[in-house]
This record gives structure tokens, C-alpha cells and sequence, in this order.
């Protein structure tokens, strides 16, 4: 219902606070733009022009180590093609990915699935990666009071529930998509009784229902959406495969015996995954990567508030969602 909401922060805080928020171009990624900017100077005859020169004309351009770190990336996802440094041509897949409205790297992820006959599972997981995590947390309205710990410890349960025995935070977000459309059709409270139980939020699943819909619509407008798309629905392991295509250079290398921790750009940076993730673990649960790799009793590496994940389980690679950093501590969140 309508009413009033005050913020308080102390007064020096609030001297510390900017007079007017940011523009967008200046806080958000930029790789969608880039490539929307290179699809633009490519129509304009000018296919070797960086984005960068493009994008100084804005009322506030963004720093030009930005646009270029954004062009690196999609240079990687091949997008772009050209020398290292260079502005990079379009290249065909860059132009499919353009005329999706997705990041980049969420628009590949499509492209693959729909190659690998699991475009309807890809479209579910997308749909709730666009928004917010669909999984309650201490913040959402309705939860009842709880610790930091103590939500991180519920959403990863609610995760392995609906993902086991593949451990995947992409999948628990396919399953519970399904189930949820599932529950919606039976009528009635199903559906919000089923995110009571699950830890979902009721309104983001609905988000989600909507917005894969109206990607099927745009990719079946543009002839980007196969006949046979989802021949292969429910194949986790082909699915896995869309995902880490698709969200790749997001990949990280869990070593044996590397203190639970996950090596990141090439083993420059080392993370945990986030406390919610299904891939984490708390002091009073089992071990996801115990359990599926078999090591029973392997020694654990715990954070301050006892999470983290197990030292000695099985080598393994990862595909995630995004690298979160806290002063000195780095996280991984949406790991399969």
C-alpha cells in the first residue's frame, strides 16, 4: 500500500553523498552498448571505429578504460574481431547478439541453446538472470527477521532441493521456474504456497514468467528462434554447456587441495562463492562438492561466519554469473 519511506544516515555520511544519482552510462555495464555503438559506426561505413569515439559524444561520456575493458570482453565472446587493443570489427555473432535486448553474454547463451535443443530451459534461466535473484533474502517484504547468515543458509537449501543432484544455482532457477508455472496452472494459492516453501519471491517469479515470453516473441520475431529449439529439454548437461558458452570468460577453476577457494582470471584472483550459492556450504550442512565428489570427511576452509566449501574435494571447472567484490574478498555468485 502507499506511504512513506525515510532513509537516515549519520551527517557524515550524508556529506559524502552525491547531490543527484549517477547517470546510468556512468554505473552500468557498457558492453551492450558498445555493441549497439559498433552495429551503428558498422551501418555508418565505419566498421574499424572504436566505440569509444561513439560514445564521447554522450553529455557524460564514460571513461575510455571503461569502453575499452568492455570491448575486451566482447572480443572474447567473439563479437568483435581484431588485434588485441584494437577497436575489433563486428562480427556476425556480434550482430545477432546486438539485436537482442540482453547483455552480451546472456544473448550467447540463447544462441547456443537454441543450437543444442534446449532454447526453452536457457529461456527460464535468462528470464530470472535479467532481474533480481528470484530467491527471498533478509531484505524481501514478508520474510520473517532473520540473520544474514541464517537467509544464506535457507536459499541454499531451497536451491539443492530443487537442483539435486546436480549441483547448479542455474538449474535450481529452471526447476523452480517450472514448478512455478506448474503450481500457477493448478490455480488457486499453489503458486504462492510453492515460493513460501521454496524461499522464492512470488512477484519476481512472475517477472520472470513475463519477460521469457516476450524474448520468445522478439527471437521468433527476428528468425533467431530454431523449430527443434527445445528437442532436447530437461538435458541439465547440455544446458550446462549453453551456460558456460554463453557466460564464458566466466569460468573458474576449483583445484584439489586449494583451500576450498576458486581460482578467477586465470588464476590471478581467488574466490569464494557466495554464502547463497548451492556450491557453498555452512558449518551444520553437508558439503555439495563432498557429496558429489565422493570424499567423505575432506578437511573445509570457512569464512568468518563458518561458511565457504570443502579443501580436498575433486578438481572442477565453473561457469558464473558474476565476480562480487567486498573490500579485500572476492565472491562468485550464480555457479554451475
Amino acid at each position: 500500500s502507499p506511504g512513506v519511506c525515510v532513509h537516515l544516515f549519520s551527517k557524515r555520511r550524508a556529506e559524502l553523498l552525491d547531490a543527484h544519482r549517477p547517470p546510468e552510462i556512468l554505473r552500468s555495464a557498457l558492453e551492450e552498448l558498445c555493441l549497439h555503438a559498433k552495429l551503428l559506426l558498422t551501418r555508418r561505413g565505419e566498421p574499424e571505429a572504436s566505440a569509444a569515439l561513439y560514445l564521447r559524444k554522450a553529455p557524460d561520456p564514460p571513461e575510455e578504460h571503461s569502453v575499452q575493458s568492455s570491448e575486451m570482453l566482447l572480443r572474447e565472446i567473439g563479437a568483435l574481431a581484431g588485434t588485441v587493443g584494437g577497436p575489433g570489427q563486428l562480427t556476425a555473432l556480434g550482430v545477432h547478439l546486438s539485436v537482442l535486448p540482453l547483455h552480451p553474454q546472456f544473448a550467447k547463451i540463447i544462441v547456443w541453446a537454441n543450437l543444442l535443443g534446449v532454447g526453452e530451459d536457457a529461456l527460464a534461466v535468462v528470464g530470472c538472470l535479467q532481474y533480481r535473484d528470484p530467491f527471498v533474502s533478509i531484505g524481501d517484504a514478508g520474510v520473517k527477521p532473520m540473520s544474514l547468515s541464517e537467509a544464506n543458509r535457507s536459499v541454499r537449501s531451497a536451491k539443492w532441493a530443487l537442483c539435486q543432484p546436480v549441483c547448479s544455482d542455474h538449474l535450481a532457477l529452471l526447476r523452480a521456474a517450472g514448478r512455478f508455472e506448474a503450481a500457477r496452472a493448478r490455480g488457486g494459492d499453489e503458486a504462492r504456497r510453492f515460493c513460501n516453501e521454496h524461499s522464492l519471491s512470488f512477484h519476481s517469479m512472475l517477472t520472470q514468467q513475463q519477460t521469457g515470453s516476450k524474448l520468445r516473441r522478439e527471437l521468433r520475431g527476428r528468425d533467431l528462434w530454431a523449430p527443434l529449439a527445445s528437442r532436447h529439454a530437461g538435458d541439465a548437461a547440455l544446458l550446462s554447456a549453453a551456460l558456460c558458452a554463453g557466460l564464458f570468460p566466466n569460468v573458474a577453476f576449483r583445484p584439489k587441495g586449494g583451500k576450498g577457494k576458486l581460482q578467477v582470471n586465470n588464476g590471478r584472483l581467488q574466490a569464494l562463492p557466495h554464502p547463497s550459492s548451492v556450491v557453498a556450504f555452512s558449518g551444520t550442512s553437508s558439503d555439495s562438492w563432498e557429496a558429489r565428489g565422493g570424499h567423505a570427511g575432506t578437511s573445509r576452509h570457512v569464512d568468518e561466519d563458518g561458511e565457504g566449501c570443502a579443501e580436498d574435494a575433486a578438481d572442477g571447472w565453473l561457469c558464473f554469473n558474476e565476480l562480487n567484490q567486498i573490500e579485500e574478498n572476492y565472491s562468485l555468485s550464480g555457479l554451475s
